[in-house]
């Protein structure tokens, strides 16, 4: 039996884990979650080095919406976020039928709402640049930036749903 499963087993029977087999657990659960915070800021690192290789006016464009899309983004990793609560604790309760019925449901309301979201993210991408008091020759750029990323948001809350 491989150590992965042996302790998946451990804890569902809610047997006794040993020091060794907590730092495993610590270690097995904690490494994915490291990998993909450093590919994400290695990401960020990528997209500005491109951006800025278009120029002065592209960054700030882009620099100017960034907290939105900070902001719509964690709204919709949100909704995500407390759906895998709700299916880890019917797994952790032994309900798995119940946690397939609600990771079903958390599709199609995950997806409504990041329609809402998107659309109010699209919309606020149209007033944004001249309500943050930018210059006017990067509004342009800056609404055509968050307003494309609205359209993806859907698609982005989708990708959080399967993590």
């Amino acid at each position: 039996m491989h150590m992965n499963t042996q302790l998946a087993e451990k804890i569902r029977n809610a047997e006794h884990l040993t020091f060794s087999d907590k730092i495993k657990l610590i270690k097995d659960l904690s490494i994915p979650g490291i990998l993909a915070v450093i590919t994400e800021t290695v990401m960020g690192f990528i997209d500005t080095a491109m951006v800025g290789a278009l120029g002065a006016l592209a960054s700030a464009s882009i620099g100017l919406v960034m907290s939105s899309t900070w902001l719509f983004g964690e709204l919709i990793n949100s909704v995500a976020i407390g759906f895998s609560v709700q299916v880890a604790y019917a797994v952790g309760a032994g309900k798995l039928e119940r946690s397939k019925r609600i990771f079903k449901g958390s599709i199609l309301t995950s997806l409504f709402i990041s329609f809402l979201i998107a659309g109010v993210c699209y919309v606020w991408a149209h007033v944004a640049p001249s309500w943050l008091q930018a210059q006017p020759e990067i509004w342009k750029d800056a609404t055509n930036y968050l307003g494309l990323y609205a359209i993806f948001l859907p698609i982005r809350q989708l990708n959080y749903l399967v993590k």
